[in-house]
Order: C-alpha cells, then sequence, then structure tokens
C-alpha cells in the first residue's frame, strides 16, 4: 500500500511540476486547467481506491486469522479440560491408593499386636506347661527296683 501510494503521489508531483512548468513558460487555457484538476482527481480516486482495497485486504486477512486463532483457541481450551479432568481423575485415584495404603498400615499393626500378643501368650503357656510337667514329675510315682 505503501509502494502504491508513493507511486500515486509522484504521479500527482510529476502533474503539479508540468503545470508549473506551462504556467512559467506562458499563458494557457482554461481546458488545461480542467484537465489538470481531472488529472488530479483521477489520482486521488486512485489513491484512496488503492488505499481502500488495500485497508480491506488487510482487515479480510486480519479477520481469517482471527478465525484461525479463535479455533485454534478453541481447540486448546478443550485440551486444557481434557488435561484438567484427567488430572482430576489421577488425583483420585492418588487419594484412593493413599487410601489403601493407611488401611494397610492400619491392618499391619493390628496383625502386629496380635502377633505381639498370640507370642506372649504361648510363651505363657509353654512356661506353664514345663511348670506341670515338672509338678507331673515330681508328684508321680517312680517305679521301685525289684
Amino acid at each position: 500500500m505503501i509502494k502504491s501510494s508513493g507511486e500515486k503521489r509522484r504521479i500527482f508531483e510529476v502533474g503539479a511540476e508540468a503545470l508549473r512548468s506551462k504556467l512559467k513558460s506562458g499563458p494557457t487555457t482554461l481546458d488545461d486547467y480542467f484537465n489538470l484538476l481531472a488529472d488530479i482527481e483521477r489520482t486521488q480516486a486512485d489513491a484512496y481506491d488503492s488505499w481502500s482495497t488495500g485497508l480491506e485486504e488487510q482487515r479480510n486477512e486480519i479477520h481469517g486469522s482471527m478465525d484461525s486463532l479463535s479455533t485454534q483457541l478453541s481447540e486448546a481450551e478443550a485440551g486444557a479440560r481434557g488435561v484438567i479432568e484427567e488430572m482430576a481423575l489421577v488425583r483420585a485415584r492418588i487419594d484412593e491408593a493413599n487410601d489403601r495404603y493407611i488401611d494397610g498400615r492400619i491392618s499391619m499393626a493390628l496383625l502386629k499386636d496380635r502377633r505381639g500378643r498370640l507370642k506372649r501368650r504361648i510363651d505363657s503357656l509353654k512356661v506353664e506347661i514345663d511348670r506341670m510337667r515338672r509338678g507331673e514329675t515330681l508328684t508321680t510315682p517312680r517305679p521301685r527296683p525289684s
């Protein structure tokens, strides 16, 4: 657009310079002035049309870019929503695994406690059995030699 505008300006300046030359060279006719004004108007109209067309093309390109970016944004938002949903599922699985781990640790602690109590009970029973056996051997009559 700038290049086109510069060219239109150059044409306008050439026309203006031609008019100055004619004015310096001597008397000119009214038709010359009208022709020059028509050239100036044509140059201005061409410049306006060129700028208008260029701006319209830029506007269309920008709208196309905006549409494309809007589509990309929608896709990115959908992807982000999917990632957020997946993260929520992973968080739920982590919480569930953590709960199972805690339950397992509690069960293990209870089993260790129970095992300890059973071991103490077994030891106690072994001591009692040993004591009973000693008492049994003490109270049992010994056979006499004949």
